[in-house]
């Protein structure tokens, strides 16, 4: 993600998304100005918020390699209970 050109709603937006990944709701995130946002009643600093939408992420991405993993598991259970 580069920093230096991308505006203050491409942030919000890629926070909205990260959010949504992993929690399935919409969080309140508005950009206040002069590098801080409003998120979920909470004051967050530009570089807080960037570190955040890259946790998010992250964490989505482990979820799903996990769901993925279970239903190979799950598939292979199957199908040698059927042999």
């Amino acid at each position: 993600m580069s920093v230096g050109t991308q505006s203050a709603d491409d942030f919000v937006t890629e926070y909205t998304n990260a959010f949504w990944r992993v929690y399935t709701q919409e969080p309140r995130i508005y950009y206040m100005g002069n590098q801080w946002y409003q998120v979920n009643g909470n004051p967050l600093h530009h570089s807080i918020l960037v570190q955040e939408i890259a946790r998010l992420n992250d964490l989505a991405n482990m979820r799903h390699a996990e769901a993925h993993k279970k239903s190979m598991v799950g598939r292979l259970i199957k199908r040698l209970r059927g042999l």
